[in-house]
């Protein structure tokens, strides 16, 4: 069984990080369904897709939350983080042969240790490439399903503190929410990432800076 590995919201200052495995026997029913990026994908594309994908493939989510981030974030291991839950959905798929898009500036070294944190337990043969979500299709799989839920719990974040935009830093609906939680509260909820120095931005600042 072939399995895909991806992940989704690594760079945001709000929200989870979501890794999501695909596996599926038949590779041509894989290749039939016009799979590509997420990130090249509309909303709607996107949840049709998903939809698809998890009626045809075994797949398998780690969903995990700000606070977990920032804790490996801290000392310098978001890719320790990475290694642990791309290892952990692997595992509860068993496949033959994963291809995973690496974290890793060297894909070699991503793929070893990842397969060091398996053990002895999980047979299985580690393909790493750099934007391997382009190139191979149940990646693109494990991309879609990563971004569509990740998508979806920042629905629920937003039901719970409001209007938070994507919650990259890039967009400006974030920082304007951002900027005005921290006017009114001088407080961060819990999915905000603190370990982001678009937050330490903020908790340096005086009030004198919003006027």
């Amino acid at each position: 069984m072939l399995c895909g590995v991806d992940e989704a919201g690594r760079g945001p200052v709000i929200g989870p990080l979501v890794v999501a495995a695909a596996a599926i026997e038949n590779v041509e029913l894989l290749n039939s369904m016009g799979l590509k990026d997420s990130k090249l994908l509309n909303p709607v594309q996107r949840k049709i897709l998903n939809n698809k994908i998890r009626e045809h493939c075994d797949f398998a989510l780690e969903i995990i939350d700000a606070q977990t981030v920032d804790s490996y974030v801290k000392n310098n291991e978001l890719n320790k983080l990475s290694i642990i839950a791309f290892s952990s959905v692997i595992s509860k798929l068993n496949p033959t042969k994963a291809i995973v898009d690496s974290c890793d500036v060297k894909p070699e070294r991503f793929a070893q240790n990842i397969l060091k944190e398996l053990g002895n337990n999980v047979n299985v043969e580690i393909d790493s490439h750099h934007k391997a979500d382009t190139l191979f299709p149940i990646v693109s799989a494990a991309s879609i399903l990563a971004k569509e839920a990740r998508e979806n719990e920042m629905q629920s974040i937003k039901k719970e503190i409001g209007d938070c935009g994507s919650g990259y830093p890039s967009d400006p609906k974030t920082i304007a929410f951002l900027s005005n939680q921290w006017k009114k509260s001088r407080s961060w909820p819990k999915y905000i990432r603190q370990e982001w120095k678009t937050i330490k931005r903020f908790n340096t600042s005086t009030l004198d800076d919003f006027d």
